[in-house]
C-alpha cells in the first residue's frame, strides 16, 4: 500500500508540473500528490502502526485528495466548456 501510495503521489506531481501552464489550478492535482506522497512514507516508515491509525490515515488522505481532485476537475470542466477555440496546447506534440 506504501509503494502504491507513493507512485500515485508522483505520479499525480508529475501530471500537476506538465499542465501547470495549461491549466490554472494544477496546484491542487499536486496537492492530491502531495497528500498520496505522505501517506505513503508515513506507512513505509511506520509499517507497524495500529490498525486504527492506519484507517484513520487513510481516511483523511481519501477525503483530502478526493476533495482537491474534484475542485480541479471542476475547474478543468469549468476552463474545458469555457474555451472559445479547441485548445491545441493541450494536445500531445506529434
Amino acid at each position: 500500500m506504501a509503494a502504491w501510495a507513493i507512485v500515485t503521489g508522483l505520479g499525480n506531481i508529475g501530471a500537476a508540473v506538465s499542465v501547470h501552464r495549461a491549466i490554472p489550478h494544477a496546484w491542487l492535482l499536486a496537492l492530491s500528490g502531495v497528500l498520496s506522497l505522505a501517506l505513503g512514507v508515513v506507512l513505509a516508515v511506520a509499517p507497524g502502526a495500529g490498525i486504527l491509525s492506519l484507517v484513520w490515515l487513510i481516511g483523511v488522505y481519501a477525503i483530502g485528495a478526493g476533495l482537491a481532485e474534484l475542485v480541479f476537475a471542476v475547474r478543468v470542466r469549468t476552463l474545458w466548456r469555457g474555451a472559445s477555440q479547441p485548445v491545441s496546447h493541450l494536445s500531445p506534440s506529434a
